[in-house]
């Protein structure tokens, strides 16, 4: 039960970084996206795209090993059913994948939108 515990935690702790450096990328997208040059963008979103699939996967990875821990060793919490269902590392890539093209999609708008404006310095 201990084990099954540290691979959530573990997971839960993968998915607060990931929601923590999106909220920044998010930010710095609206703040300053629009005067970053096409070089500053691409590398600002390369990098959140590489730190979002490793955690994305650290996530998968956590949430699988919890699911075949929990699978070979039965626990109290087979019985609910929130614990019981197996496809949480499908969800959890699912939703940490969406809000990475959600986010790059955010950065494109934010920086299109600029584009279609005159230079006001």
């Amino acid at each position: 039960m201990e084990v099954v515990a540290v691979y959530m935690s573990t997971a839960l702790t993968a998915f607060a970084i990931y929601a923590s450096f999106t909220f920044a990328y998010l930010t710095a997208a609206y703040f300053v996206g629009s005067k970053l040059s096409g070089f500053q963008s691409a590398l600002v979103s390369t990098l959140y795209v590489a730190s979002g699939i490793v955690t994305t996967s650290s996530s998968y990875a956590m949430v699988q090993g919890w699911g075949e821990m929990v699978s070979i060793y039965p626990t109290l919490l087979d019985n609910l059913p929130v614990y019981s269902f197996r496809g949480w590392h499908y969800y959890i890539t699912a939703v940490m994948l969406a809000g990475i093209f959600a986010s790059l999609y955010f950065m494109h708008d934010i920086r299109s939108k600029s584009r279609g404006k005159p230079n006001e310095s």
